[in-house]
């Protein structure tokens, strides 16, 4: 046949399959017809694949290396992979030409290893930085911002913008700085400062609270931002209640002369107010701005008026769940405002035993009070005053002998205060 012309054939009796690799007689994975055919093609064509040396192959190996340049300067995961591809394809590519042009083989399935892993190694170096960097970003922040602050900013930078919500806010204020101060000097005085502080952090905190700021030597936090918490008022409680504890724990420790300075007050009022960042766009600090502030800190400043370690908003007070035994204190109209506010004061850890009787009694003398019988009043107050030795109850008694000798034209029940 012409079409056998300068061909060879060649001519086996064990022919079980066509592929270069096949089971035979002879064993399993025994070269094929074809591989025999072009093992003999080779020898007669003098058309031998060679490979590349041991030195030629490190080579390539070591040429993998400078390419790490390029994928360190990748901005993204997906430039990575591109490149990733890429150098794939540049390999076996190389590979193709080689053994089509040159008949020549080199260790292409190890430089395509060394390859895939090198930008396995750069992906898992960016992932590892990038934890490390959050780790570390977070463990400072986490000195400045309250735990749900954190969170929030850490996962959405742009959810701080301001929002209106529906807070509570917890108030405390030390009293007679400026006499400690004096006493401690500045150095201890600054300790006072830093151990009242991690008293009032670790109360807020505990009931999941954020932390506004430390202002002198007073300290805001606040409920239901930046997430809606529909148990903020119970939750500022529990934490003024635990405060009012542990505060008058490291009062006891103190020397007789800081102790007898020693003092604080506490507020709780609730109300809407705008939670998100304010500053400029060289500092930023993220907290509250609103009258819900300015009025928790005209309350708090009446705890000392009244001689009580801690005063509640009606605002506050009507939306706990499970609200404590409390009186009704007064209402009041505070300096800059209009409206009058009505302020209780709770039953705490440090509260007389007998704070119901008291409570009873004292609403008996306030609604003979806020109905214009002063004199009445008067006499019941300071029943209460003298008997329960009663702070508020000596308080109202003097307001009353003194409304008693000066009626007012037009009486609603409601008191001004002309100071802060």
């Amino acid at each position: 046949m012409k079409n056998l012309d300068d061909c060879v054939v060649a001519v086996s009796y064990i022919v079980p399959a066509l592929g270069d690799v096949a089971s035979t007689p002879m064993g399993t994975n025994q070269p094929g017809v074809v591989s025999h055919l072009q093992a003999l093609n080779d020898l007669i064509q003098n058309s031998f694949l060679e490979r590349t040396s041991r030195f030629t192959d490190a080579s390539l190996l070591l040429a993998i290396l400078p390419f790490v340049f390029f994928s360190n300067r990748c901005p993204g995961i997906a430039s990575l992979l591109i490149l990733w591809v890429g150098g794939l394809l540049l390999i076996f590519g190389l590979d193709a030409w080689l053994v089509f042009a040159r008949n020549t083989v080199f260790s292409a399935i190890y430089v395509a290893g060394l390859w895939t892993a090198t930008n396995v190694a750069e992906v898992a170096r960016r992932y590892v930085r990038e934890f490390v960097e959050r780790l570390k970003l977070s463990t400072t922040m986490s000195f400045y911002f309250s735990p749900r602050v954190l969170e929030k900013v850490l996962k959405n930078p742009g959810s701080t913008e301001a929002q209106e919500a529906e807070l509570t806010v917890l108030l405390t204020d030390l009293r007679n700085s400026t006499p400690l101060a004096e006493r401690l000097g500045t150095k201890e005085f600054f300790l006072l400062l830093n151990q009242v502080f991690e008293i009032q952090t670790l109360a807020v905190t505990a009931e999941d609270g954020n932390l506004e700021h430390f202002l002198g030597d007073q300290f805001l936090s606040y409920w239901g931002a930046p997430h809606p918490q529909p148990d903020a008022p119970d939750r500022a409680l529990r934490a003024a209640l635990v405060l009012i504890s542990r505060m008058e724990s490291f009062r006891e420790e103190l020397p007789g002369e800081i102790r007898e300075l020693f003092g604080y007050g506490v507020a709780l009022h609730s109300g809407l107010a705008l939670v998100g960042n304010k500053g400029s766009r060289l500092r930023l600090d993220y907290g509250v701005v609103g009258d819900l502030v300015n009025t928790a800190a005209r309350v708090e400043s009446l705890t000392k008026y009244y001689g009580v370690r801690m005063l509640v908003t009606r605002d506050a007070y009507s939306k706990m769940t499970s609200p404590p035994p409390s009186r009704l204190l007064d209402h009041v109209v505070v300096k800059g405002k209009t409206l009058p506010i009505e302020i209780l004061e709770v039953s705490d850890s440090c509260s007389k035993p007998n704070f119901e009787k008291i409570a009873q009694d004292y609403l008996e003398a306030f609604t003979r009070y806020r109905r214009g019988q002063f004199d009445v009043a008067e006499r019941l107050f300071s029943r209460l005053a003298e008997s329960g030795n009663d702070t508020p109850s000596l308080v109202l008694m003097r307001r009353c002998a003194e409304l008693r000798l000066h009626p007012p034209k037009l009486w609603e029940g409601v008191f001004r205060l002309e100071t802060k």
